[in-house]
């Protein structure tokens, strides 16, 4: 068995157990749930929370309950968060990026939709196809670093992209959000 083979087996192992811990246990994936899982931790918390939010990419966890998580175990510092989750996010996806190849996703897509985007990330208005995706909520941020590391598109121009889409929808999420969950809980 060679390392590529060895790398995806143990990839697919990792995401069918997240998938079926989420599926089984969707309330450990609240932000209100994550938030109290590593305020257990007060000594480790920023490392434990930093580096949950980098590594959450490999399991396609969506990163606003982690965002969100951020704003509840850090309220006094919401600029702190917001960096810290930008971060997180494109080291993230810098590493799906890299590792793209090694799980050969391009395999489980039908060429003429990979042909469509890789004329999307190819096209001058690329970054900001790579902008938008990474703005809107709807779509997952990690599925677009998978076809772009596949396709090889140019990796700084992609992640500068991806970066400035996260820090708007993060900015949202992290003053709205914050502000949102701390009027519900004066509410109680």
């Amino acid at each position: 068995m060679n390392l590529k083979h060895l790398v995806r087996i143990i990839w697919a192992c990792v995401i069918l157990l997240a998938l079926g811990t989420f599926l089984t246990h969707p309330e450990w994936f609240t932000a209100e749930h994550l938030a109290h899982v590593l305020s257990r931790y007060p000594h480790w918390i920023w490392a434990a929370y930093l580096g949950i939010s980098c590594l959450r990419g490999f399991t396609l966890l969506p990163s606003t309950p982690f965002v969100l998580a951020g704003t509840l175990l850090f309220p006094e510092h919401p600029h702190w968060v917001l960096i810290g989750s930008v971060i997180c996010i494109v080291l993230s996806s810098a590493l799906i990026y890299l590792l793209s190849p090694v799980w050969q996703i391009d395999q489980h897509f039908k060429p003429q939709k990979l042909a469509h985007i890789r004329e999307k990330l190819n096209h001058p208005s690329g970054s900001f196809f790579v902008l938008l995706w990474s703005f809107f909520p709807a779509v997952p941020t990690d599925a677009i670093c998978y076809v772009a590391g596949t396709l090889r598109i140019r990796i700084l121009p992609f992640l500068a992209a991806v970066a400035l889409g996260e820090l708007i929808i993060c900015t949202i999420y992290v003053y709205l959000g914050g502000s949102l969950i701390a009027s519900i809980k004066g509410l109680f």
